[in-house]
């Protein structure tokens, strides 16, 4: 009998792997694999089903082998759940397929969209009109009757909701792509003010009339019009490339860090004097920019940061560049020498930033996490800098910036490290992962020779599984 048991165990466990090859996988009923289920609601919107099936509740499509389907359809009848199965071969699915996705691009075309994203986009594209678009339009146009300018504001500031979500009304707008067109709209506009005073120098001297100046107006325009474009560009740029959310907050990471020590550079090189050296530094702002969006890019492809990652390293960069005022104040009190002050700036903004990415290394971390290591790194910055102000008298800039750079340093470093256990290791299966395990407990029981007991069962209470599945998410 034990060896019977034991032929028996083989046996299930050798035709194991035949029956799981047996069973139904879901997969799309669209051309695209875009969607898994069918509901009541939109085959009713697409015209599909209903007629066959009334009271229709689901459609879904599960594969059995290469060529043989199943397509499950649920319904509700007389106050009961129904659910019907009709086989399908693999030309019949095709023709489905192609007929849920032209009816889908008929009458649907969202529904296979991801549009997670678009209420940010379409947010910042409104608060921008509220706050900057709406008023530089009049001016721009150099309209001085205020009746006609404010209502030129209201006419773009509603626009700037009304055209934006009337055109990604059929267009995809994932996190990446909202999160790309918020940095192209705001660092557009101070992109704008460096390029027009670097192509147009200082304002020429006031000529005391009413209205905006052509050159105030110019300088707007530039506002406006790299803002738009950038917009628009960075939408179409993480489009293309796919980018998600952390992708695109790194990549703009690197045009603020490129812009910061662009400027700094500037500083060290002692570039701050006459006109020639403004616009020096002015180019040196906007290739630094530039050469970070390119950076970013670079690392973005290498690194794979969620947007919570991007953040503390931005965190980061902020407490080095206060780390590197404190050092600069310790060599140069009162900043008497702008190249000590530059050069301190650079370096503490430059490790601070590699310390970021140290911290977030090896870890995922959340959108939340992100900005509890900036409140927790601002805190801890504020308690320094208040208890400077209680237990130190007099204007000395350095003990107040050496407790606040203190407090923030530890702020920002405690917070991570609180979070971090919370935080998804990036190695983690992103998708999850199936697995099937074979319980030795199980095994030892079913293999134990035990009495049975009444009705045929072993005695002795419940048995330990055999055969377990996890998910791991």
């Amino acid at each position: 009998m034990w060896h019977l048991r034991h032929a028996v165990l083989i046996a299930v466990l050798l035709a194991w792997p035949i029956a799981a090859a047996a069973q139904e996988v879901q997969v799309p009923l669209d051309r695209e694999g875009a969607l898994e289920e069918m509901d009541g609601a939109l085959a009713r919107r697409l015209g599909l089903f209903v007629d066959e099936y009334p009271g229709l509740v689901a459609v879904r499509l599960f594969q059995r082998s290469p060529s043989e389907y199943v397509l499950e359809i649920t319904t509700r009848r007389e106050g009961r759940t129904v659910r019907q199965r009709v086989e399908m071969n693999a030309p019949e699915v095709a023709r489905m397929r192609d007929r849920i996705s032209r009816r889908i691009a008929e009458s649907a075309p969202q529904v296979v969209l991801n549009q997670d994203g678009r209420h940010l986009l379409v947010g910042t594209t409104t608060l921008l009109g509220l706050g900057y678009w709406g008023w530089s339009v009049p001016a721009i146009l150099d309209i001085n009757d205020g009746r006609l300018a404010l209502g030129t504001y209201m006419l773009t500031a509603g626009a700037s909701f009304l055209v934006p979500y009337q055109l990604t009304k059929r267009r995809p707008v994932t996190w990446g792509m909202a999160n790309a067109a918020r940095w192209g709209a705001t660092r557009g506009v101070l992109h704008g003010v460096l390029l027009h005073h670097l192509l147009e120098g200082d304002a020429p001297a006031s000529t005391g009339g009413d209205g905006w100046s052509g050159y105030e107006r110019r300088r707007l325009g530039a506002m406006l019009l790299l803002s738009l474009g950038e917009t628009v560009a960075a939408y179409g740029w993480a489009a293309a490339g796919d980018m998600s959310a952390g992708d695109a907050h790194t990549i703009g990471n690197g045009g603020d860090f490129g812009m910061a020590w662009g400027a700094e550079t500037a500083l060290l090189l002692g570039l701050e004097g006459n006109e020639a050296e403004m616009r020096a530094t002015e180019a040196l702002v906007l290739a630094g920019s530039g050469a970070g969006l390119v950076a970013g890019a670079a690392l973005a492809r290498t690194r794979n940061d969620t947007w919570g990652d991007a953040e503390i390293v931005r965190a980061g960069h902020l407490v080095g560049a206060l780390a590197g005022t404190m050092v600069a104040e310790w060599i140069d009190p009162g900043a008497e020498h702008p190249r000590v002050f530059g050069g301190g700036l650079l370096a503490g903004s430059v490790a601070g930033t590699y310390l970021g990415m140290k911290v977030v290394e090896d870890r995922d971390f959340s959108v939340g996490q992100g900005i509890l290591v900036d409140l927790g790194s601002a805190a801890g910055g504020l308690i320094g800098l208040g208890i400077a102000v209680l237990a130190v008298e007099g204007e000395d800039a350095t003990p107040f910036l050496t407790l606040a750079t203190a407090g923030a340093t530890v702020g920002f470093l405690a917070t991570a490290a609180s979070l971090a256990d919370d935080a998804r290791h990036a190695d983690d299966g992103r998708d999850g992962s199936l697995r099937l395990e074979l319980s030795p407990v199980g095994l030892t029981a079913l293999l134990e020779s035990r009495p049975a007991g009444p009705g045929g069962r072993p005695a002795g209470g419940r048995s330990a599984p055999l055969l377990g599945v996890r998910y791991t998410f």
